[in-house]
């Protein structure tokens, strides 16, 4: 294990995470505030995921060519530029900021979680990737509710502020390990997605992982967006209870490093489907929740699933990664491949919040990750290693 190299990957990457969920609660009412539907915002939203799908696995593969950190400069420089779109606060604006954003999410959260797994070896790789992501969440627990606290007691845009600066002190912090440079020869293969996806998908482990990724992902319109305006409009309440809502469902997320023992001593594929079936079945049971206080419960049971889906899908992949030795092209691949989920559900999604309310879409998205975990188990549970011959 590289030991400086996890510290400075998992402190930089925890940082921008953190940044980044400063603002997160507010963006679905912070577009309502500029006139638009419940559809619009979908449509708005999905260019994320859909940047994402084009973006992710490029970045990846170009991190393994160029170097991580140059990758996630670029990256932190990009945000920054989405952060002044969103202050400007037009819709268009808003629709650049969000390609950008996913821009810079792929150039800094993929790649960075890609470096964490670089410094680690195969015996404590659940351990020490679950101690990463624990750090990561306490600043995704934080941050919601210190961004609605600001926009409560502030004004509506404070958490874009407080954001750029913290990113500012991050791009300072990140040039004192790389400088910039432009010396690389570029080659057409870096750039070719579909290149990369026919590589993921020929094992048969990622295939599966790909399958859950698509089905997981779908929920985050749901939780992005869409449970932020259920509690302000369905609820009554202040931006404040949308940051509640999100720490409970990330409360669990702070006992990764314990769930990254488990992966260490169990099977690592067991604990990731273990994951998305609680979080499944917490999606149907938080369609029922009759008033806020048994919403937050619910939204705490689904952190339990959270936190399995993520340490796994982490160890499986990386363990998969590491052996071919081209981790950053299977994680931004990974990525480029569940990204398709949160885009159809962010399109599809708004259509069925306008028409049938948010209730119908947590109902949805649960029985989607349910049949998902139950398909991607044939895939992963049986020789998951094996490689698809080329025909």
């Amino acid at each position: 294990m590289h030991l400086k190299e996890y510290i400075q990957a998992t402190e930089i990457t925890a940082l921008f995470s953190f940044c980044a969920y400063l603002f997160y609660p507010i963006l679905g009412p912070y577009a309502k505030t500029l006139g638009l539907t419940e559809f619009q915002i979908g449509l708005m939203f999905a260019i994320f995921p859909l940047t994402l799908i084009l973006s992710s696995s490029i970045s990846g593969s170009l991190s393994d060519s160029i170097g991580r950190k140059k990758v996630i400069m670029y990256g932190i420089i990009v945000e920054l530029v989405a952060i002044i779109c969103y202050l400007l606060g037009t819709p268009f604006l808003m629709l650049i900021a969000r390609f950008l954003e996913a821009l810079a999410f792929a150039s800094v959260i993929f790649v960075g979680l890609a470096r964490i797994q670089d410094s680690l070896d195969e015996k404590t790789r659940g351990k020490y990737s679950g101690i990463a992501l624990t750090l990561f969440q306490i600043g995704k627990i934080i941050a919601p509710v210190l961004g609605g606290l600001i926009a409560d007691y502030w004004f509506i845009k404070g958490p874009f502020l407080f954001s750029a600066f913290g990113l500012l002190i991050m791009l300072w912090l990140v040039a004192l390990h790389e400088k910039m440079s432009f010396g690389h020869h570029f080659t057409r293969s870096e750039f070719n997605m579909f290149r990369n996806v026919k590589a993921f998908f020929s094992y048969r482990g990622l295939r599966g992982l790909g399958l859950l990724g698509i089905v997981m992902h779908a929920s985050i319109p749901l939780t992005l967006v869409f449970i932020p305006i259920y509690i302000t409009e369905g609820f009554g309440l202040s931006y404040q209870y949308i940051g509640y809502a999100l720490l409970a469902m990330e409360f669990f997320m702070l006992f990764q490093w314990a769930v990254g023992k488990l992966a260490d001593r169990f099977d690592k594929a067991k604990i990731t489907l273990a994951g998305c079936l609680v979080f499944g079945v917490g999606m149907l049971i938080l369609s029922l929740a009759p008033g806020y206080g048994h919403f937050i419960a619910v939204m705490l049971f689904i952190g339990i699933g959270a936190s399995f889906w993520n340490v796994g899908c982490w160890s499986y992949m990386s363990e998969i990664g590491t052996r071919i030795r081209r981790e950053g092209l299977v994680v931004g691949t990974y990525f480029s491949v569940a990204k398709v989920g949160s885009f159809l559900s962010f399109i599809f999604g708004g259509m069925v919040v306008h028409y049938m309310g948010v209730k119908y879409l947590m109902v949805i998205v649960g029985v989607l990750i349910l049949v998902g975990t139950f398909t991607a188990s044939f895939f992963m549970l049986t020789q998951p290693h094996k490689k698809r011959r080329s025909r």
